[in-house]
């Protein structure tokens, strides 16, 4: 695939390593990632792609020059920070994901407005639990769970277990002091640590501004930096919220313990047995804690060593293939996917149940539109399928195109909430030529729908076709089990679905194309369904809805 990462500033910190990371995994499976920002110079050492620059702007602003560039090359929009998300609105893209490391209302409240009005009904790739529940508690979007990594082996390198325990110091690493990181506390900390003989030493991106330190390392050189981390005694741990916590992770990759307060994310991978984080945001606590811990040195290196145990295990080459399926695999409708597979398995187990069909399809064409992954997948797999098409000359296509396989059913009718005639529009064939070839997927009961499409008036014809509702359609061949259902009606999708009867027959999958619907249609399908119980999967074109429970068995 081909994926555009809209990143903004290029900053040295945590959360552009990570992306910096997810990059290189996307690149290293064979997928093509270009990366946009408006960085004029690399301001993190780590950085590894080659940059598009875009002009920058604060985000209120309603001009950007990506919404005037063309993305329809790419398969997938990934930004990363809250003015990439702006900029990605202004981009509209059909198929967009929000790398999310933080949630934006906490440091940037001034924004609140333009935060709600984004978040909601966005797609987010986040890696923190913690950080999951909050935008689904606050939003009404779909978030997606990503694990998280760290460059163990690197950074294990420089690790120093002869710490020279008659000089300790006490360490702090953030690369912002934004309101999360409570900066008071950690002077609060540093004060109190200062007269019981322990050396403080800060690590930050950002200028000193008078803040209490015996030390002060701006912005230091990986490898100067994993010493100084190494030869520190102990890390101090501030922060109000985290959703994972880079500087956490490195420390322990480099045997220096944490003490601090817990700040949720981190709770994933820190236990009592790898850090020291407490409730109470107590700095004479938090002190005592690091004196309790230097005073025995036996469940100091236990401490060291099982952080090391915790770090092994999220090293990124033990989590980048998750990381490449969780944006990719689990997000492409085709054979052999994380779908596909595990429910051709277990459909053996009911083969011969004539009542539980396969897959019905609404809007078959002729079975072999660019678009139709269905054929292959039916043939090759002689499942058990209802194909409807109502236009008699694309019917006579699919119906050759299955004539060799007996358990498909065709029926030439239209799916309607109610049964009767009703005129459905097309497109000439005469004019085919006219239209790059694509005018023949065209028929709707909307005639205004083939025209937004540039078709000209005079090139589309009408045709009063049989239509029975899914109800009739079931009934008629004793359906009383589904797992598929595809849906392609040119924008009357939404439409279909309410209609369908399912308190009789639900169906395990609905694939149905929201290209054609509206923002407010598109969205409330989304949420019809998930009341419903389904699973919600967003494509550039087409939603896949799934019962959670059905899969989960597979």
């Amino acid at each position: 695939m081909k994926i555009a990462f809209i990143q903004n500033k290029i900053e040295n910190s945590g959360g552009v390593r990570i992306s910096n990371e997810h990059i290189s995994i996307l690149k290293k499976y064979d997928h093509t990632v270009d990366v946009y920002s408006t960085a004029e110079d690399i301001l993190c050492e780590e950085w590894l792609h080659p940059l598009i620059p875009f002009k920058e702007r604060v985000v209120e602003d309603k001009v950007s020059d990506l919404s005037q560039r063309d993305f329809s090359q790419y398969d997938l929009i990934v930004s990363d920070g809250l003015s990439s998300l702006y900029e990605v609105e202004l981009i509209q893209h059909g198929n967009t994901i929000h790398f999310c490391q933080m949630y934006d209302k906490f440091i940037q409240p001034q924004y609140n407005d333009i935060i709600d009005r984004l978040y909601n009904d966005t797609t987010f790739l986040v890696y923190s639990e913690s950080l999951k529940k909050i935008l689904k508690k606050k939003h009404d979007c779909q978030v997606i769970k990503i694990p998280s990594g760290i460059h163990f082996e690197k950074l294990n390198k420089y690790k120093n277990l002869n710490k020279d325990f008659s000089k300790p110091i006490l360490c702090f690493m953030a690369s912002f002091y934004n309101v999360l990181k409570d900066i008071p506390l950690m002077q609060d900390v540093f004060k109190i640590i200062q007269k019981l003989g322990w050396k403080a030493r800060l690590i930050t991106t950002q200028e000193h501004n008078n803040l209490i330190c015996d030390e002060f390392f701006h912005n230091p050189p990986f490898e100067e930096k994993c010493k100084l981390i190494a030869e520190s005694t102990v890390m101090l741990h501030t922060s109000k919220f985290e959703t994972w916590c880079l500087a956490i992770g490195e420390s322990m990759c480099l045997g220096t313990p944490v003490v601090g307060v817990n700040s949720h994310g981190p709770k994933e991978y820190a236990t009592d047995e790898n850090c020291v984080l407490i409730e109470d945001r107590d700095p004479q606590q938090i002190v005592d804690h690091i004196i309790s811990l230097y005073d025995d040195k036996l469940r100091y290196y236990n401490m060291v060593e099982n952080g090391f145990e915790t770090m092994k295990k999220l090293d990124w080459g033990e989590v980048e293939k998750e990381i490449e399926k969780t944006y990719f695999e689990e997000r492409d409708l085709s054979p052999g996917n994380a779908f596909w597979k595990p429910w051709l398995k277990q459909r053996k187990e009911y083969e011969s149940d004539k009542s539980h069909l396969d897959i019905i399809q609404i809007g078959a064409h002729t079975g072999k539109a660019p678009n139709n992954p269905l054929l292959n997948i039916i043939t090759r797999n002689n499942l058990k399928s209802i194909l409807v098409e109502p236009l008699p000359d694309l019917f006579g296509q699919l119906k050759n195109n299955y004539k060799s396989y007996p358990k498909i059913v065709l029926e030439e009718v239209a799916i309607a909430d109610q049964p009767g005639l009703r005129p459905l529009f097309y497109v000439d064939e005469n004019y085919f030529n006219l239209y790059d070839g694509w005018a023949d997927q065209l028929g709707s009961f909307s005639k205004d729908h083939i025209l937004k499409h540039k078709i000209h008036s005079d090139h589309i014809l009408s045709k009063d076709v049989v239509c029975i509702t899914f109800l009739e359609l079931l009934e008629k061949h004793k359906v009383s089990k589904l797992d598929w259902l595809f849906i392609d009606v040119e924008g009357y999708d939404f439409e279909l679905i309410k209609s369908f009867p399912f308190d009789y027959v639900k169906p395990q999958c609905i694939f149905y194309e929201h290209l054609h619907l509206s923002k407010e249609d598109k969205n409330e399908s989304r949420r019809f369904l998930e009341s419903l119980g389904y699973e919600i999967l967003l494509y550039q074109d087409d939603t896949l809805a799934y019962l959670i429970r059905y899969f989960s068995s597979c």
